[in-house]
């Protein structure tokens, strides 16, 4: 097995994600169909990389030939691959009380941002790049939000509000503690980051890992950055709320 084919779990999801529109006009009913099946292709792939990375280490699956720390890397460790397959599962298991349940009207956009969040998701554990990791986080606070917002209740709506608001501030924390870094280090690969974060001066360290610390915590529903949870769960649908 090469591990370079691990880019997949991001590149399917992704041009599966905005192919849906087409599959749409074909049958609605389809998309959800669609979603299922290229997030169970994520999780049986991810089963294979994970006994693959167990029996033979860790690998680095490089992206363009750019050998790290100057190319895209991906870092598919046991422990990467697990977390990584367990958003998969948790996943397809939410999409398949999605299948089950009948809403009166279908939209292909619930899939497109279900498919965006759940491959953002799985890309921020394995990639091995930190400003890949920042955008990741940004795809899957877009596609938090459409799915918030789905159901047209103002209740959804503030949540939503809240959520982005809260999350634009993390996301600028994180962007600044990213800026801080490279400008310190000169580089964005996590693996040359954990080498020589180390070298810098306490204090800064400090305040780097507050940054990151505070934008991570809106997308993990933490005190004090969660004050868009009871909006957002009361107004979404349960296997939503499951998602999130």
């Amino acid at each position: 097995m090469k591990s370079n084919y691990a880019v997949l779990l991001i590149a399917i999801p992704l041009v599966i994600a905005f192919l849906q529109p087409l599959f749409s006009l074909i049958n609605k009913k389809l998309t959800k169909w669609i979603t299922f099946v290229t997030v169970g292709f994520n999780f049986i792939y991810s089963l294979k990389l994970l006994k693959y990375v167990m029996a033979n280490g860790a690998q680095i699956s490089v992206i363009g030939n750019w050998r790290p720390p100057f190319g895209i890397n991906l870092y598919l460790s046991p422990f990467s691959m697990l977390f990584a397959t367990i958003i998969y599962f948790v996943a397809l298991v939410v999409l398949l009380v999605y299948l089950i349940d009948k809403p009166t009207h279908v939209d292909d956009r619930m899939s497109i941002a279900t498919l965006l969040m759940i491959m953002a998701a799985g890309a921020i554990t394995l990639t091995g790049d930190i400003f890949n990791m920042f955008v990741f986080v940004e795809i899957l606070s877009i596609s938090t939000v459409i799915l918030i917002s789905f159901n047209n209740k103002g209740v959804s709506f503030k949540g939503a509000f809240r959520y982005i608001v809260l999350a634009s501030l993390g996301s600028s924390m994180i962007l600044l503690a990213i800026g801080f870094i490279y400008g310190s280090l000169g580089t964005l690969n996590l693996a040359s980051i954990a080498y020589q974060f180390n070298l810098l001066n306490p204090v800064y360290a400090s305040l780097i890992v507050f940054m990151f610390m505070a934008g991570i915590m809106v997308e993990a529903e933490l005190f004090p950055f969660n004050a868009w949870v009871p909006e957002a769960y009361k107004g979404s649908k349960s296997y939503l709320n499951a998602l999130l």
